[in-house]
């Protein structure tokens, strides 16, 4: 029952925060604002990623991935179309599709940061927690300041049920979100919260939620659902 459950909330989780393009990006705590028309001026790869989108938006997926794929190979520049792919066969429960298709993108854009968190999600929903470890390590070499990444890597140590570093990551994107995100600032006081129950420490758990509500951030889901 604990790994339907858990494998409920990150399918949630994944379709809550996946990118669908560059314009609704929500992987970061700043947001570029960028067209689908900057990112290529191939008409064919435009009429064929646009087409796509209308198709995903509608939640006809596997028709969708074809016409991403149409505009990939009409402009093998657009790496968004190769996350969109993965996205596409996420919301399919192809995970392993998914996974190959990050990997295309990384090869050909490395420092990809939305693919790299969107991969480490992948993978600990396969639970292949090394795989996402080593993924997350190399998302913060790349990008030191995501504070998404850490927020996912919080994800990943709680579910390998390594709570120290869990709560360390999570504690780390709170930091960052307070200044600049209060929902998301919220979300990861929940997290750490969650991360201290299943811990067995509920006092920690207080300790944390308390202090987080004098730094201005109070999040009551955390207190109705852990009892804080």
């Amino acid at each position: 029952m604990n790994n339907i459950l858990t494998h409920y909330f990150l399918l949630s989780y994944l379709v809550c925060i996946s990118l669908f393009g560059y314009t609704q990006e929500q992987q970061s705590n700043f947001v570029e604002e960028i067209s689908i028309e900057q990112l290529t001026d191939n008409p064919q790869a435009l009429k064929n990623y646009m087409k796509a989108e209308d198709l995903f938006d509608r939640g006809k997926y596997k028709r969708a991935i074809k016409f991403f794929t149409l505009a990939y190979q009409a402009d093998s520049s657009l790496t968004i179309a190769l996350d969109n792919i993965a996205l596409s066969y996420r919301r399919n429960y192809k995970m392993d599709k998914a996974v190959e298709y990050y990997k295309k993108s990384l090869q050909i854009e490395p420092n990809n940061r939305i693919a790299l968190n969107n991969l480490g999600l992948v993978y600990v929903y396969l639970e292949q927690f090394e795989n996402a470890i080593q993924t997350y390590t190399t998302l913060l070499e790349m990008h030191p300041n995501d504070a998404q990444g850490m927020y996912n890597f919080a994800l990943t140590y709680l579910y390998a049920k390594q709570f120290d570093l869990a709560v360390t990551y999570a504690d780390a994107a709170f930091k960052i979100w307070k200044d600049t995100d209060r929902n998301k600032a919220q979300d990861a006081v929940y997290l750490v919260c969650r991360i201290y129950i299943e811990a067995e420490n509920k006092d920690a758990a207080r300790e944390y939620f308390r202090e987080a509500a004098r730094e201005g951030v109070r999040n009551n889901n955390a207190r109705r659902d852990f009892g804080l």
